[in-house]
């Protein structure tokens, strides 16, 4: 296209164009009420059926991704609600990144911050929840840590297998929560019918990814807190002591414990120690 007939606002002023009318362009797609003066210069009139076509575009793309991303939320709301939630997040929350599996984040700050929601106080809960696993399935895979792997490099002794420092596994994360967010998210994944009952009881969960899948697994408050003294740099043999607050248990009941961890991906195979 000759330089003469490109739009005033694309022409180079100096060494550089002039790229303000780009700006222009998003503000008119995020919020129609924009002054459209600088599209004026760059379109023959009438525009604004062009302007339709992106938006809707827009629109339908980040329902799509939101929903994807939060699939028991949509579920749990039905889409009218969820359209209707993603759009009123995107107006405060526009996509930063051109990688779209990085969209959405924020949602599940959003829904706290909802007030016609707090009849639902499970929602964030769960979209946290999804949000973590959402990350999890486009993570690398790493190596992970298996009993005999760790027992080998114990050289079998007991003892340095108690002082080891198991490296919690960068695929895997505890959630701790008001409710039974974990639970309630469960449900609607395995397509149970009828409904759970909210409970503002406390709720432990593992989230890991021991194959290609990312998985959420219940735990009791004492697993939770013996993994957590584990991410944190304890060595096993302190953190198994918190299980059953330190009541004695045969050496099957650990090692049973362990194989049930390590089978859900929660430890890589380099350890500390």
């Amino acid at each position: 296209m000759p330089m003469e007939n490109k739009p005033a606002s694309v022409r180079k002023t100096g060494d550089e164009p002039d790229l303000s009318w780009q700006s222009g362009f998003l503000q008119q797609i995020r919020n129609p009420a924009t002054p459209a003066a600088v599209l004026q210069d760059l379109f023959l009139p009438p525009f604004e059926a062009g302007l339709n076509l992106y938006r809707n575009s827009q629109t339908a793309l980040r329902r799509q991704v939101l929903g994807r991303a939060y699939p028991v939320v949509r579920e749990l709301i039905g889409d009218a609600c969820f359209f209707q939630l993603a759009g009123d997040f995107a107006a405060v929350n526009p996509s930063l990144s051109g990688d779209l599996h990085e969209y959405g984040e924020q949602f599940a700050g959003f829904l706290q911050q909802c007030a016609w929601l707090a009849e639902y106080p499970y929602l964030p809960a769960v979209a946290a929840l999804e949000w973590k696993l959402h990350c999890l399935y486009y993570a690398a895979q790493t190596s992970l840590l298996t009993l005999p792997v760790l027992v080998q490099q114990c050289a079998g002794d007991v003892v340095q297998l108690m002082n080891v420092q198991l490296r919690f596994s960068a695929n895997a994360s505890l959630l701790r929560t008001k409710g039974n967010s974990a639970q309630i998210w469960l449900w609607h994944s395995r397509g149970q019918t009828g409904s759970l009952q909210w409970s503002d009881a406390p709720c432990y969960a593992a989230i890991s990814r021991p194959e290609w899948l990312p998985v959420v697994t219940e735990l009791s408050e004492e697993e939770y807190r013996c993994l957590q003294a584990l991410s944190e740099g304890q060595t096993l043999g302190s953190a198994l002591g918190l299980l059953l607050d330190g009541a004695a248990l045969s050496a099957e009941h650990y090692i049973q414990q362990l194989m049930r961890w390590m089978a859900l991906g929660l430890f890589d195979v380099q350890t500390q120690g």
